[in-house]
């Protein structure tokens, strides 16, 4: 991936890359994490697997403690409105 985005801009600057390849290669690059994501979300389901019963039940913990917590998190960074509806 790393080489392909310095071929790229390597590419650009020269001005030899036509519209149809940049959009290929857009398209590859924004495909490549949630790949690379689910590769490893795969790996680390088999670990806990095996790492028998505790793993499970700590990750369905946490996963449970990330849902409650999503309206907490929406909160940050939104300003306070006022009783007469301005902000």
């Amino acid at each position: 991936m790393l080489l392909l985005m310095i071929i790229n801009l390597y590419l650009k600057n020269r001005g030899w890359l036509k519209i149809e390849t940049t959009q290929g290669i857009l398209f590859w690059s924004s495909m490549y994490l949630p790949i690379i994501v689910a590769m490893a979300a795969t790996q680390n389901v088999r670990a806990a697997i095996s790492g028998g019963p505790i793993a499970i039940i700590v990750g369905a913990v946490i996963t449970v403690t990330g849902f409650l917590l999503v309206p907490l998190i929406s909160r940050i960074g939104r300003k306070s409105r006022s009783t007469d509806g301005s902000i």
